[in-house]
């Protein structure tokens, strides 16, 4: 259900995170800031069900959030920072 309400935005965020146009630190804020829209503000209630459901899995935005934290900050453990 969570990847049906999220399937559109996710392919414009793939997009705007790859836009390599804009710089890497900025395309991590944009990404973080769309994450929280999405997830803290229109998904709210449907997150309270995933929570209590026995979804396992990183989310499927966890690699490109992580990516972009590592050009940004090559030194840092990226994976970590992304969790």
């Amino acid at each position: 259900m969570a990847s049906e309400r999220t399937q559109v935005w996710w392919q414009g965020a793939q997009a705007r995170a790859a836009d390599e146009s804009v710089p890497a630190r900025e395309r991590a804020l944009r990404l973080v800031d769309e994450m929280f829209e999405l997830i803290v503000l229109r998904l709210r209630p449907l997150m309270a069900a995933v929570e209590k459901s026995d979804c396992t899995g990183p989310p499927p935005w966890l690699d490109q959030l992580a990516a972009l934290i590592a050009e940004v900050r090559p030194e840092a453990d990226a994976a970590f920072l992304a969790k």
